[in-house]
């Protein structure tokens, strides 16, 4: 356990971005960093954030799915997220508050500005920094090699994926994303039969499945309206905890891709369109059992998984009401102060 200090994760794509921020935040805090929505996504069961600043306009995931994505999440329901951004404009704010994010800070930035809004912030909201489990050292150095922390650390209630492992299961683990209902519902019925099988029509839920249900295979569909979905695989094979995953492509009817940009990927033939049940198992099966594969041990069943999905869901349309009304009076309160700390930052 780490000594009790506010820890903000930082989202953004340019490094140079990423260093300033460490700088002048670490001067005060602890500081984590992420150069991309998935591998801020990837964090969060280990990372116990107090705050979040995230870049808006990132490549192939951008900010407002990224934070959408991190609402998801039972631990962060609650956590305070500025925006960073060179846009500006009533439509964009709503789009940011939509995604579940606080406040806005402009680009280009002030570093001793951004420092004095986060402080005034978290002691708007009364909370104190929360436990942590794992230095900054040991959440990059997790992040980077692609672990899992071990359970043994954990020193307060946590998520259900700190739970030891099962031993492991004789069947592999597949997640369908598709947002084609047909498709999906194709793949599902026929692979739930000859494995364990997570069908996925919503591709910001995808996201934090990709972590929390330990896929041994990825079966996607790229047309994915929501995300840039070449983008999502892109980030996988360069994401420490994901790189190694088999994926299968599927060609879309309605928005076909290049398939000289396969190779890049994966090394398993694309489905067409068509694509029967029999196929998709077949695929399945044909990366199953090349040499070297691996069944992982998983956390959790899908059945726990499932009745935790339902539990949260359960409380969570509670949660966003209590904290929409929180953070309305929030935002009235911070406005009041911003001409304190602009006329008192130096």
């Amino acid at each position: 356990m780490t000594d009790n200090k506010w820890r903000i994760l930082c989202i953004d794509d340019e490094p140079d971005i990423l260093e300033i921020l460490s700088f002048a935040l670490g001067i005060k805090h602890e500081v984590v960093l992420a150069h991309d929505g998935l591998e801020a996504i990837g964090l969060l069961d280990f990372c116990d954030a107090d705050f979040i600043l995230c870049d808006v306009r990132m490549p192939k995931m951008d900010g407002f799915q990224t934070v959408e994505s991190i609402r998801r999440h039972p631990d962060y329901l609650s956590v305070p997220v500025f925006f960073l951004t060179a846009e500006t404009g009533a439509e964009m704010a709503k789009r940011g508050f939509a995604a579940g994010g606080n406040l806005y800070l402009n680009k280009p930035f002030d570093p001793a500005r951004v420092l004095k809004n986060i402080e005034f912030f978290l002691q708007e909201h009364g909370k104190q920094p929360r436990q942590k489990r794992y230095s900054v050292d040991e959440v990059n150095s997790y992040a980077e090699n692609g672990i899992t922390p071990p359970p043994a650390k954990a020193t307060v209630p946590t998520p259900s994926f700190f739970a030891v492992p099962h031993p492991e299961t004789s069947k592999p683990r597949v997640i369908v994303v598709c947002q084609e209902a047909n498709q999906l519902n194709r793949f599902h019925l026929a692979l739930e039969k000859e494995f364990e099988c997570v069908a996925c029509a919503d591709p910001v839920a995808s996201l934090q499945r990709l972590f929390s249900y330990e896929p041994d295979v990825l079966v996607i569909n790229p047309a994915i309206p929501k995300l840039s979905g070449w983008g999502l695989v892109q980030m996988i094979r360069q994401n420490a905890q994901l790189k190694n995953l088999p994926i299968i492509l599927v060609q879309d009817a309605q928005k076909p891709f290049d398939i000289r940009f396969v190779p890049s990927i994966t090394d398993e033939k694309p489905l067409v369109p068509s694509a029967t049940g029999s196929d998709v198992v077949q695929a399945v099966q044909r990366v199953i059992n090349k040499p070297g594969f691996r069944i992982r041990s998983k956390h959790f069943t899908l059945s726990d998984l499932a009745d935790e999905e339902k539990r949260l869901l359960a409380s969570q349309e509670l949660e966003l009401q209590r904290l929409s009304n929180q953070e309305a009076n929030l935002r009235e309160r911070y406005q009041k102060v911003q001409t304190f700390i602009d006329t008192n930052l130096y």
